[in-house]
């Protein structure tokens, strides 16, 4: 009853617009740019297992949760140009590390709702508050299905990526082939604290505010 109800008031906050849409059974805000799209249940998917002495450099995936690593049913639109949705819609979430540290593999709550199947996740400098530097770009294909739950898209990277403490940086989501819808699922373990967000809609990444819930995402090392 509490989901049922939580979720009628979302969709009823993105379908507010007269503009607003309906694409693959999920319904868009009138600019595109969120999605609210309902649970499928069935069996769960257990998180990814990490290798042994990895840490936590960053993470709001809820892994305590036996039933979910993130909230089922609301995100951000993550698209190309040549989507069902229209147009590009890449998204960029901000984190930090205090310490130095390699960064040797990000997981995301991706998921894939039409178009080619594959995404990438990019990890980015800062500079004025949005992403600079492209340090890695991790290709991902096979994404769970959007209402599953709740796989992740993961990317890694023996060698790892260095990192300095105390700054900020960015994991991106992004649409190498044009065709592609995805969903950027929100997170279930923290509704209060925001992240600073960046969005590319063609012409380059733009600072998008802050974003509560976060968008959920991992992002681990050594």
């Amino acid at each position: 009853m509490i989901e049922k109800a939580c979720l009628a008031l979302v969709a009823a906050l993105v379908a507010g617009s007269a503009s607003a849409a309906t694409v693959d059974g999920i319904t868009l805000s009138d600019d595109g740019k969120t999605a609210v799209f309902s649970s499928s249940g069935g069996n769960g998917v257990a998180p990814p297992q990490h290798e042994s002495g990895t840490k936590t450099l960053f993470s709001n995936i809820g892994v305590k949760y036996p039933k979910g690593e993130y909230f089922c049913c609301f995100g951000d639109t993550v698209s190309g140009a040549n989507s069902v949705v229209g147009s590009q819609s890449w998204v960029a979430a901000q984190f930090g590390s205090l310490d130095d540290a390699t960064v040797t593999e990000i997981d995301v709550a991706v998921e894939w709702a039409s178009g080619t199947n594959e995404i990438e996740i990019g990890l980015y400098t800062d500079k004025d508050g949005i992403p600079d530097k492209l340090l890695k770009n991790f290709k991902v294909t096979g994404l769970q299905g959007v209402s599953g739950c709740c796989g992740l898209a993961v990317a890694k990277d023996k060698k790892g990526i260095a990192i300095k403490g105390g700054r900020a940086y960015w994991v991106a989501v992004t649409t190498p082939v044009a065709d592609t819808f995805a969903v950027w699922a929100d997170n279930s373990t923290d509704q209060i604290y925001g992240l600073p967000i960046a969005e590319n809609s063609g012409s380059g990444w733009q600072y998008a505010g802050y974003q509560i819930p976060q968008l959920s995402f991992g992002v681990f090392g050594r």
